[in-house]
Parts: structure tokens; sequence; C-alpha cells
């Protein structure tokens, strides 16, 4: 008994004491709070939800995205703070709900569908049979070894040839596989005196671009001097051998480490033991492989910025302060200063289209599965550490229409080891072909459909140059041109409107940032060395349910419908939207001082307005350049691009081209960046 009562009058003189009456008055309040956090944590991530009301159907929905911009020290707290348990929930979860990805699953109630994880189109027995007609049509199996069928193609009698027409408007010269072929042809210069031009260019001329991860000039000079023995042997193996093709650092080139856009992976990989299908088939034709171009940390943003290895610069902007767009952006700015005629890029949300367009020049994102992107394991690609992207397509970005077009013969068609091109009927692609290219005096059997709710909700503002006299407006720019192929080319338009856009938008976001994340878990779980601007998306991606991403596929299912019903059923040929929702982004100090990247969502929403679409229901996206503008946010008022995006059916890239050849032939002048951001080869 004594004890007991020892032992309690022990415990009342601590409670008593001065430090322990401070430490419970502290506690208390943590642990209370804590407790509210975990109760609350419990409530969100339990609660119900109930089906909203939807919008109506036809009616253009898509909504500003609200998230706060963020770099520097700020990003750098966001970004633990995501990661802190039970409030990085409470953040992401309100981040998802603000941001209406909800509206997925709220869809996903409304309609009678199966998900559809690939949107891969099947060709039914008539479209076969179509194609392979066309292909018998225009028979160019050889167009990159035959020069006669390339010339009645590309160049014939009578035909526009933009290189000739802007050599003689611009007196400057268009880099371009045609130019730098008929050199070699003339013996004017050797593909070893191209490659030793390039590496001077890189060194000294655009070194301020940042164009490059990693160069490997011995390398370069090794193949251009094996294709320069093929060229003084009279054997070259095709149009493209000796032709520089740079290739954006997220593709494998055998004993180059991939880096990905980040400063470990390349370690943590190595050297490649074998090159990715399209280097391989590259190769075969003689092209001189350019390894390692910049890009966005993962390509996970449409955005060039990367303290990694610096930020990639747009050429257009005279004081290396515009966004070259991305993430292939180290590609697309090096043809825009005239350093490569063609780069290699892919595209899981624009990263082809969207930089081709901030730097004036063309980019094709094909026919979901009409560029394979297998790697030597076989089944899937191992572009972004091994799992094939279920929205991602690999493709060219070139300095023409031509170039592509060549591009897309050299790169197009089945790889054996891949599901989406096995040999059994069903999933084969039909023949490539080029159908009706050279008809472009008289477009009277087109259709260019227009979605003007759409395509308004571009940038609205107007900014006068008193420079160049020039207005800067997306929007009547395409106008501009729509009226100018009515006029001149018989082209028809008509409207069209698609139901529940913005949930199809939500639906894409949410597929490519869980994909991102779950190629990522290696290195979220060994707390990888990813930038917090990288991070943000990936924690983001990490969060979101299995069941809504399920909805998102049901979502795809409704989307490729309305193709259908829209391509086949209205009889459109061609949707035309303006490449981007804004001009390249004028890059702030804050920006570019951040070493830890930057979270802008609403810049991005801007760039993407247009482009999600396309790798979603797995369309062909051609961008093509039809002007410039400023937009008075810098002293020079420099002159940006202003393009525009052709969309087409599955498989009728050849309709793209011949829209797009008119638009370059007839319709487009091309301007230059500033001397100090672009380079001329000599002797071509």
């Amino acid at each position: 008994m004594s004890s007991t009562q020892d032992w309690y009058n022990t415990a009342l003189s601590v409670l008593q004491h001065d430090r322990t009456k401070k430490c419970v008055q502290w506690t208390a309040p943590v642990i209370i709070t804590g407790a509210g956090f975990v109760l609350l944590h419990k409530y969100v991530h339990s609660k119900p939800r109930f089906p909203k009301e939807m919008s109506p159907e036809n009616v253009y929905n898509v909504r500003k995205t609200d998230a706060p911009v963020a770099n520097g020290a700020f990003l750098f707290l966001f970004r633990h703070l995501l990661d802190f348990p039970m409030i990085g929930d409470l953040v992401q979860e309100h981040l998802i709900s603000t941001n209406d990805f909800d509206n997925i699953d709220n869809l996903a109630n409304f309609i009678d569908v199966l998900p559809t994880y690939l949107p891969f189109h099947l060709c039914s027995d008539e479209e076969l049979k179509n194609h392979v007609e066309l292909s018998k049509k225009y028979p160019y199996e050889n167009i990159l070894t035959d020069a006669k069928a390339r010339r009645e193609l590309l160049y014939s009698k009578g035909k526009s040839n933009i290189w000739e027409k802007n050599v003689q408007y611009d007196k400057h010269e268009i880099l371009t596989i045609e130019a730098l072929y008929n050199s070699y042809v003339e013996k004017k210069c050797t593909p070893l005196d191209v490659a030793t031009q390039l590496i001077a260019f890189q060194e000294k001329d655009l070194k301020h671009l940042n164009l490059f991860i990693q160069f490997h000039k011995e390398d370069i000079l090794k193949q251009a001097e094996e294709s320069t023995k093929r060229w003084q042997a009279g054997k070259p193996l095709s149009i493209l051998d000796g032709i520089p093709v740079g290739v954006k650092d997220e593709t494998h080139v055998k004993d180059i480490p991939c880096t990905h856009g980040t400063t470990f992976l390349a370690q943590v990989d190595g050297p490649q033991a074998e090159d990715d299908i399209l280097i391989t088939r590259l190769r075969a034709l003689g092209a001189v492989i350019v390894a390692g171009m910049n890009m966005h940390e993962i390509g996970c943003n449409p955005t060039s910025i990367n303290p990694n290895f610096g930020h990639i610069f747009n050429p257009y902007g005279t004081n290396c302060n515009r966004d070259a767009c991305g993430s292939s952006s180290g590609s697309a700015a090096a043809v825009a200063a005239g350093l490569l005629c063609v780069a290699l890029g892919a595209d899981a949300g624009g990263s082809i289209r969207l930089p081709a367009g901030a730097n004036g020049v063309v980019g094709l994102s094909a026919t979901f599965g009409r560029i394979p992107m297998d790697g030597y394991e076989g089944a899937w690609s191992h572009l972004h550490k091994g799992i094939r992207q279920i929205d991602i397509e690999t493709g060219a970005i070139t300095s023409t229409i031509r170039d592509q077009m060549l591009m897309y013969y050299a790169l197009a068609g089945g790889f054996n080891g891949s599901l989406l091109c096995n040999p059994s009927k069903s999933l084969t692609n039909p023949p490539k072909h080029f159908d009706s290219f050279l008809e472009q005096k008289d477009l009277s059997d087109i259709t260019i459909g227009v979605w003007w709710d759409w395509i308004t909700d571009a940038d609205p503002e107007v900014f006068y140059s008193k420079k160049t006299h020039c207005f800067y407006n997306i929007v009547k720019q395409l106008k501009a041109l729509l009226e100018y192929l009515q006029n001149n080319f018989k082209v028809r338009v008509k409207e069209y409107s698609i139901s529940h856009l913005y949930e199809m938008v939500r639906s894409h976001e949410l597929g490519v940032t869980s994909e991102f994340a779950a190629q990522s878990v290696r290195e979220i779980r060994n707390g990888g060395n990813y930038l917090p601007s990288s991070w943000v998306p990936l924690l983001t991606g990490s969060r979101f349910k299995a069941g809504t991403f399920i909805n998102a596929q049901k979502v795809r299912t409704y989307a490729l419908r309305q193709m259908d019903r829209i391509f086949i059923e209205s009889g459109i040929d061609v949707l035309i939207t303006p490449s981007s929702a804004c001009l390249p982004a004028f890059l702030t100090k804050s920006t570019l001082n951040s070493k830890f990247g930057e979270s802008n969502l609403p810049l991005i929403s801007e760039y993407m307005r247009f482009i999600t679409l396309g790798n979603f229901v797995g369309i062909p996206g051609l961008v093509v350049p039809i002007g410039y503008a400023s937009d008075g946010k810098d002293k020079e008022n420099d002159r940006l691009p202003v393009c525009v995006q052709l969309y087409g059916y599955h498989w009728r890239e050849h309709v793209l081209f011949r829209v797009g050849g008119v638009i370059e032939d007839h319709y487009f002048r091309k301007e230059f960046p500033s001397k100090k951001n672009r380079v001329v080869y000599k002797n071509l």
C-alpha cells in the first residue's frame, strides 16, 4: 500500500512541475491537430463521389487549369509538402478535385462503353483495300533510293519548290535533306565536310542555345567518314546517306549512355547495348546519328526548362529569353537554327508538335502504331525506361514537308517484335503512300473541319509591334489561311463539335502522369534525384485511383467513336487548330535562375490546348508554320512563329501531307532567327 502511495505522490509532483505543465500545454494541441489530420485524411479518402450533372453535348466545356506557378525555393518546399504523409495527400486531393479529374468518373457513369487501353485503329476490310489500291496508284516504295521516283513525287515540273522559292525570297538557304543530297551528288562537299562544319557550329556558334546534353564528335566524324567513302565509291545507301540526324536523349543509341534529361539515369543504366529500332533503320540508310539532344527532364513537361544541362532556348528569341517548348526541345531548336535538317523526337502530349510549332518547323505525330517504338528487347519499346506508353508516338522534326515525308517513309512500318505490328491481318499497318500529293492545284475534294469555340480559345490578346507593324492574333492568322485555301484551292470548310472534350483532356493527363509515375517506381522508392518540377507530376500521377484510370480508358472509347462520327459520318478530311493557344513564353529571371525547374500548369494547359486529343485517340497530327508575330513582351519585339495543326483520320497521313504541302508551297513565307542564333553551311 505504501509503495502505491509513493508512486502516486511522485507522479503528482512530476505533473505539478513547470516543465511538465509546459510540455502538456504544447503536446495536447499537437496531438489534437495530428488526430484532426488523420480524421480529415480518412474522411477525404472514404467519402463517396456521387455523379455530378454533366455539361450538355456538343458544347465546348474546357476550363483553365487552376494551380500555383512555382519555382525556386517555393517549388522545392512544395515538392516536399506533396511527399509529406497525410498533408501531401490532402494537397494532392485538393489539386485533383479543383482541376475536375472527378469529371472522368462522372462521365464514365453516363456512357455505356468498355475501356480502350490502346488507341490502335483496326482497319476494316474496305479501308485496307482502299489503302492498298492507293499504294499501287502511287508506287513510291523506292523513294529513298530511287532519285527519279523522288523527283517525280517531290519536285515535279511546274510544282512549287519551297527551297528554291524561299532562297530567292529571303536570300538564305533552308537546310534540307535534298539540299545536302544534291551537294553530295554534285561533289560540292562530302558528309565529312558537313560533319566538320556541324561540330564547329555546335561548339562555337550555337553553344549558347544548349541544344545538346552530350555531344560525341568522334562518333559523328567516324560515321561521316564511312559515308564519304560510300559516296566516293559511287554506292550511297539512300538519300539519307551522310545526312546528320539529331536524336533526342531518351532514344537508345548503341554504346552511348541515355540520360532522359536527368543527372543520374545514365549512371544507373550505363552505355546502351543496342540501338533502338528507329536508329537501326536510319543506320541502314546511311544516316549520321547525332545523339544526345537536350530535353526536359524525363519528358514530363512541354517546356524547354532543364537546369540539369541548361535551358534550351528558342532561336527566334534574340536574347535567349524564349521557351523552345518541349519536351523534344533540342531537336526542334537545332532544326530552326539551321544546324540540322531533321531530328527525332517522341510525343506523349505534344512533345514533337509543340516544339515544332514554337520553333517554326514541321513536326508529325503519326497514327498510333504507324512508327514503331520497339527496342532490341522485343515486345515493347524501352523508350522512357522500358514500358510502352499508351499515348506516345515517335517521329521526326524537319525543315520542310518534303523532308517530313522522306523521314515518314524511312521510319514508318511494322516491326516483327511489336504486338501492334504482328503479321496477323487484324493488327497489320496498312501500306504507307502519298496519294494525291502532286495534285495541289485543286483541293475541292478536301473538307476541312473547324470548331470555332475551340479555335477561339487561343490567347485573345492583341499586341501591336511598332517594329514590324504586325498585330499578334493566332486566330486571325488561322482565319486568313482558311480564306486563302477557300479562294485559291476550292477547299470546303465544315463545322463540327466534340462532346465532353474537357473530360478527354483530363483523361489523357491522368493516363500519362500515371504511367510516368509507374515507370519511375524504382526512383521514387529510392529517393531518386529528379528535379522538384518533375517530382510534382510524378507524385500526382501516383495518387490516382485504379478505378479512375479504367474510367479514363472508357472515355477514350467514347472519344474514338466521336472521331468516327466526325471523319467518317460527317465526311471531314482534316481538322484544323492552332498548334498552341499562345506564343512561346517569355522566360523570366526567376525561371532562368531556378535550380529546381518550374511548375507552371496554367502555361502548360495553354500550350496543350489543342494537342492532347491526338495522343488520346491516336490520330495523326501535323504542325505546319503559317507566319510570325510579336507579343510585345521583349524589347526586341521578336518575330515568333505561328503554326497550325492538321489532324487526320487514322492511317491518313497522306491527306495531311497534301494540305500541308499547299500551305508550305503557296502560302507560307519563311523568316529566319537572328544571325547569332542561326548557322548556314558552306558549299551547299
